[in-house]
């Protein structure tokens, strides 16, 4: 009896190494089709900012004509140790509904000052540096438009 790869070699009349040396081409053909699928899905990860995940970025590469499902693209991704990175949404921190008295507004919109040091502008905004938040804050004189000064805290 013949064993199954002889037989259909014999039926296609070609012979064992052809056969292997088919299969070799063709498994060759796939492991440059999937480093070249892992560049593309790197290079698409790059371009979103390191937030696209598998069905984002199979939806990117079907756009460009590549044949792979999300489950292959994941499988990529998990290989090469690419994962997305979810943002925190936006969350105003601004608490509008205290009853803290607001201050008299006497420049009316008036912001052209002539004279140096007359009107002073303070500002305070945090700031991501590494995983912690600091506040800064400045103080500009208006007629110029120049920073007086600054200061950094990490406490409001």
């Amino acid at each position: 009896m013949l064993f199954p790869v002889e037989r259909m070699c014999k039926i296609l009349e070609v012979s064992k190494n052809t056969f292997y040396n088919w299969i070799r081409d063709r498994q060759s053909e796939r492991k440059s089709f999937r480093q070249l699928l892992a560049n593309e899905i790197q290079r698409i990860y790059n371009l979103s900012q390191q937030t696209y995940g598998s069905p984002r970025i199979t939806v990117e590469l079907q756009n460009m004509g590549y044949k792979a499902s999300r489950p292959f693209v994941a499988k990529i991704m998990f290989e090469k140790g690419i994962r997305s990175c979810l943002r925190a949404k936006f969350v105003v921190t601004t608490d509008s509904g205290d009853k803290l008295p607001i201050a008299e507004k006497i420049l009316n919109r008036e912001f052209q000052v002539k004279e140096l040091g007359t009107v002073w502008l303070s500002d305070i905004t945090y700031i991501k540096v590494n995983s912690d938040w600091v506040y800064l804050t400045t103080v500009i004189d208006l007629a110029d438009r120049k920073v007086i000064g600054w200061s950094v805290s990490d406490d409001d």
